[in-house]
């Protein structure tokens, strides 16, 4: 297997995960989703295309399904970061919907964009057509909106939760469209680039800071299905108490106590041990936080935790 499939097969692996997770959580995003699977389509292109290198017969419909898969990712990335900012998009779907249509009939089935392609060391790059430069113009234009959009909403919000979801999607987003920028401009340069080991990268790091942030900051319900999450290990424990009094194996006063010490255990550890934080999310005040880590024996540390 040629080396260079591991970046794309990795993150290939890592939004499939991502997918799964999200489809069995509650739906609180529109665009994440098919966002996570535009993405994987891009990775399953560059796969495809390093492996079908001995196979130019069918090379060329590749690049091009990944060209459309390229525009169909920055439009999804654009609603999704109208969605996180709350901005209206009714019409921006719509604007949306057309170009990627539009591109994609001319994309695949005329050569205005791409008319072929030629090796570049363990890839291939797209011959650009006539009207190539539509693609490097709406790349460019996306990229500036979806930053401007981010920032907008951060500016706009109305609650500080708001205003981390706003920074946080745009620190997630932001390396994909540093790469996606300097690869279009190095392209119209005329300079021969493969982006096959830099996007998946990218859209790794977008995935990675994006379930970072849902820990405290809810984006997408997805960490609680994804294996390893603090979510997902609290809920096991929930369900193992439920299971374990449903048997008769313990009391029912048993029960609510185990419940009760994982709920406030995972809002303590969630919010980094700050007693303060947690007792304010909890609805408390933080004394009788403190009152009830003493009833279920739960350690805290109040002068390195509390500010």
């Amino acid at each position: 297997m040629n080396v260079y499939v591991f970046p794309a097969l990795t993150a290939l692996l890592i939004n499939f995960t991502v997918v799964w997770a999200a489809f069995k959580g509650q739906k609180k995003t529109n665009f994440f989703i098919p966002l996570v699977i535009s993405f994987s389509l891009l990775n399953l292109c560059e796969i495809v295309a390093i492996q079908l290198l001995s196979k130019p017969e069918y090379l060329d419909y590749a690049i091009r399904v990944y060209y459309v898969a390229a525009v169909l990712s920055l439009s999804l990335v654009c609603l999704y970061s109208a969605e996180v900012s709350k901005l209206k998009h009714k019409l921006l779907l719509f604007a949306v919907s057309l170009v990627v249509a539009s591109f994609t009939i001319i994309t695949l089935f005329t050569d205005l964009v791409i008319t072929g392609f030629r090796p570049i060391d363990y890839a291939v790059t797209a011959i650009h057509g006539p009207a190539y430069e539509l693609f490097q113009i709406f790349g460019l234009s996306m990229l500036s909106i979806i930053c401007s959009m981010l920032v907008y909403g951060y500016r706009k919000a109305e609650t500080h939760q708001q205003q981390i979801k706003c920074a946080g999607t745009l620190l997630a987003i932001l390396p994909n469209v540093l790469a996606c920028m300097s690869l279009l401009v190095l392209m119209a340069l005329g300079f021969k680039i493969n982006a096959v080991g830099i996007i998946p990268l990218t859209m790794i790091v977008f995935i990675l800071i994006t379930l970072a942030l849902e820990e405290r900051h809810s984006l997408t319900d997805v960490r609680r299905f994804i294996p390893g999450s603090a979510e997902r290990s609290s809920s096991s424990d929930v369900m193992e108490i439920c299971t374990s009094y449903a048997r008769d194996e313990i009391s029912y006063r048993d029960a609510i106590s185990k419940i009760e010490r994982v709920l406030v255990v995972h809002k303590y550890q969630k919010n980094h041990k700050n007693a303060s934080t947690t007792a304010q999310l909890m609805g408390m005040p933080r004394s009788s936080l403190y009152s009830i880590f003493n009833r279920l024996e739960i350690e805290s540390k109040k002068s390195e935790s509390d500010p």
